[in-house]
């Protein structure tokens, strides 16, 4: 009986088939299912080689890079096994700490046509690229092995252990606030980005309302997005962002994140891309899309940067105590009114992750030590009381400041060097040494010392 897949074969029309079984076995790390999908291949093994190239090629272009390829035959392999592949690869790129672009311009490399190629050559090959897909890291550890995902956890409406009224479900404190604003504050005076995009995931909606899922899914997401901003962006570029767990904004809601970041205004369409692939590949249909949304905002003024800026901190910090306050001028006054952020009340609370909000490595502690060592301590007009400028967009002028005093220091290290080159004779060093000794010395190490061209609350 004649066979549309029997068709197929004797007219070479199962080449997407073919190439859809040796990734399907790459990804799962089975060497001899791959060794049966190139031996089964009916074709020569200087053919195989282009076209395993071709295919690595193709997804590195379009996943990778992001680019339009128009390849009739290639735009029809299978898109479950192109995304079984790639976070294969993903995850061994990660576990090798090595940038995702690299990696599989590697690999790109590897199957680069080159002399004639053998039946024999074209086994070893295999067995080699296998090796270097899911063989040992240098530390002995291997690339786990892609497992089926579990099944969906179905909506769960709001029950004994969601909507409690529990320590675990208070509002923000006052400390977590102050950890946000700060962390913000730090990001515009570093680095003078501000933040320009948000996302909701509404984990009723999603079915992971419950915390370990919840925090999975929110943990997977930042990874993927933030590798996927860095390779887009190229050197030097990174992923700032602040997320905050906290009650949805229904009653049935459940548990809600907001995930307040910086995408670089070049990226804002790969980012939408990405999501909309993101959240097909790990959730599927719509309702998923209703869950997870996200929303971009990118002004060009400065004014209009500040504004969007502090609309989503107060976006975070929506889950603030009513009852918080503080002293200014010896009068007791409400926190939230002093951020000016609108007190989110609600009757019932979902039961919280304990760690209620994370930050990007790029604001962390060792960040801000790292300024510190720097002589560049980042200020805080919230740990200060200074609540006339805490939203006033003086983080601003600030970065400025900081980046022309980091230029003029460091032409001053530089005369220095100039005059008193290394390597020339002991002394010559230890007077070269002396000069720079003196001339940190004359940095402050309190930022309020710096002479500047606005002043500020003090």
């Amino acid at each position: 009986m004649i066979t549309e897949a029997h068709i197929r074969r004797v007219f070479r029309l199962d080449y997407t088939d073919q190439l859809a079984s040796y990734m399907d076995a790459i990804a799962n790390g089975d060497l001899n299912a791959q060794v049966r999908a190139i031996t089964a291949w009916r074709n020569t093994p200087d053919a195989i080689r282009q076209a395993l190239h071709d295919c690595f090629t193709f997804v590195f272009a379009t996943s990778v890079l992001h680019l339009d390829r128009d390849d009739p035959v290639l735009k029809g392999l299978p898109r479950p096994s192109v995304d079984k592949l790639f976070d294969a690869v993903v995850q061994r790129a990660e576990q090798a700490q090595i940038p995702l672009r690299p990696y599989w311009q590697a690999i790109v490399d590897f199957w680069q046509p080159q002399a004639e190629e053998t039946e024999s050559s074209l086994l070893a090959r295999t067995t080699r690229f296998d090796g270097l897909l899911n063989g040992p890291l240098a530390d002995g550890s291997r690339r786990r092995r892609s497992e089926p995902k579990p099944p969906r956890a179905p909506r769960i409406q709001p029950g004994p252990n969601l909507s409690v009224h529990a320590a675990s479900a208070a509002p923000l404190t006052k400390e977590q606030v102050r950890a946000i604003w700060e962390a913000a504050s730090f990001q515009v005076q570093q680095y003078g980005h501000t933040l320009n995009a948000r996302l909701a995931i509404d984990h009723g909606l999603l079915g992971t309302n419950h915390v370990e899922h919840a925090t999975d899914s929110v943990s997977e997401f930042v990874r993927q997005i933030g590798m996927r901003i860095r390779d887009w962006g190229g050197l030097g570029v990174e992923f700032h962002f602040c997320y905050v767990h906290g009650p949805g904004p229904r009653p049935d809601c459940g548990l809600e994140t907001r995930l307040a970041m910086v995408i670089p205004e070049q990226l804002e369409h790969f980012a939408l891309d990405w999501l909309d692939a993101f959240v097909s590949r790990r959730f599927g249909g719509e309702i998923a899309r209703r869950a997870i949304r996200m929303k971009f905002g990118i002004p060009h003024r400065n004014e209009q940067r500040w504004t969007r800026h502090v609309q989503l901190l107060r976006w975070l910090c929506g889950d603030i105590s009513p009852d918080l306050r503080v002293v200014v001028s010896g009068e007791s006054r409400q926190l939230a009114s002093l951020l000016g952020i609108r007190c989110e009340t609600r009757t019932e609370r979902p039961v919280l992750p304990a760690r209620r909000m994370a930050i990007s490595q790029t604001l962390s502690f060792q960040r801000r030590q790292a300024a510190i060592v720097e002589r560049l301590r980042p200020l805080s007009a919230f740990a200060d009381g200074a609540w006339d400028f805490i939203a006033s967009g003086w983080e601003l002028d600030e970065f400025i400041h900081r980046t022309r005093l980091r230029q003029e220091r460091a032409a001053a290290v530089a005369l220095i060097a100039a005059q008193w080159p290394s390597g020339v004779n002991l002394l010559q060093d230890a007077r070269r040494e002396h000069e720079l000794a003196v001339l940190r010395a004359t940095w402050p190490d309190d930022p309020r010392q710096q002479l500047r061209v606005k002043p500020l609350w003090w």
